[in-house]
């Protein structure tokens, strides 16, 4: 008899092939189904089913304010970007809490789960931990980098740190970098397994007619640089743009293209004007996984140029980075967080500094020297 497992979390397809939200966690439930009956519990967003099917998987998503049209806490650019734009947003923090520890123990309940694996160490895992002792569930906690960060500036929040990893039967973090981050929030030594969200490796290794794709994508002519990911501070993408422009010079011909969108999509396009190299920039916007497979197939060169923020914050591993590398893709990386644990230097991509453009347009150049 296979166990009941929840997977525990605030990011969640809202309904079938949606892709305007990050796939990792459905592809991780969906993998799950292989060896247990798997449950979510994801917030509800205007539009979605409250209780559905999806690949195997019940799926049920709880509201948390009304009317229900208004609730904006939860998916987006995320629950912190999300807080920081919107005082509304700000105003569901409570009922959100609430009803997500509502539903967690009527879905506990419900459908006998054995074991919660709470992805985010708030507000999930906060969650579980209070409500695990009265429960009983084994709690398998996923440490991404948000979750983190909101602890670190929260009062108390080494406390709740301590709590939820004591309440944790086994810990999972998504980088080394956010381990140790953990270590140095609650001054001791966590045992944690480094487990980096996966990707379905053979989707990206098909074959493509490149060609057609090219002229398809309109970037027939010249190199292509890509980056994918959300356009905030922390992505370094006004970085990559500042290197670009040094790039152009020995590659008047190349295309940086810059797939998604983000607080600062219109700034990023405002520096690219004052660059003067708007010309050789698309900005792509938000793609789907079949439209991001294709771009991935007809780049030369993967950027990854993240830094750490004004706010302390940086990310967990990015999960473009083993879509580039699946893809068979060069990738040049900044040395920051996860990206050390996945590219060796030289090896399987370069390591440039953070928030140097120099370095980054060097070692992109280094790149496109070996063609």
């Amino acid at each position: 008899m296979k166990k009941n497992l929840l997977i525990f979390t605030s990011t969640f397809p809202r309904w079938p092939d949606d892709e305007e939200i990050p796939q990792f966690i459905f592809e991780l439930g969906k993998e799950m189904t292989k060896y247990f009956n798997v449950h979510v519990l994801a917030p509800h967003a205007p539009g979605a089913a409250k209780l559905e099917e999806m690949d195997g998987m019940q799926v049920v998503r709880f509201p948390y304010f009304y009317p229900e049209c208004s609730q904006c806490l939860a998916y987006g650019t995320g629950i912190l970007s999300n807080v920081r734009k919107n005082k509304i947003a700000l105003l569901q923090i409570p009922g959100f809490f609430i009803s997500q520890a509502c539903a967690l123990k009527a879905v506990v309940k419900r459908y006998n789960i054995d074991v919660v694996n709470s992805h985010w160490m708030v507000p999930q895992g906060l969650t579980s931990a209070l409500l695990q002792p009265r429960l009983g569930f084994k709690h398998l906690l996923t440490i991404h980098s948000a979750g983190l960060f909101a602890l670190r500036r929260w009062p108390f929040g080494k406390q709740m740190a301590r709590l939820i990893a004591k309440r944790s039967d086994a810990i999972f973090s998504v980088s080394a970098y956010n381990s140790e981050m953990l270590n140095d929030l609650v001054r001791k030594k966590i045992p944690a397994d480094i487990l980096p969200m996966g990707i379905h490796t053979q989707f990206y290794r098909q074959d493509l007619d490149i060609p057609s794709v090219r002229n398809e994508l309109g970037l027939t002519v010249g190199k292509v640089i890509l980056y994918i990911g959300k356009l905030s501070e922390k992505k370094g993408v006004v970085y990559l743009l500042r290197a670009f422009k040094t790039i152009l010079e020995d590659e008047p011909t190349a295309t940086l293209v810059i797939v998604g969108t983000g607080d600062l999509e219109d700034s990023l396009k405002t520096e690219a004007k004052t660059l003067a190299i708007s010309g050789s920039v698309v900005f792509a916007g938000w793609q789907g996984k079949s439209s991001v497979k294709k771009y991935l197939a007809i780049s030369d060169i993967v950027a990854v140029p993240s830094i750490i923020d004004s706010k302390g914050e940086t990310e967990g591993l990015p999960v473009v980075l083993l879509e580039a590398l699946a893809s068979g893709k060069p990738v040049v990386a900044t040395r920051v967080a996860g990206a050390i644990d996945v590219i060796v230097d030289g090896e399987n991509g370069y390591l440039a500094k953070p928030e140097s453009a120099t370095d980054l347009a060097q070692k992109i150049k280094q790149v496109l020297e070996m063609d």
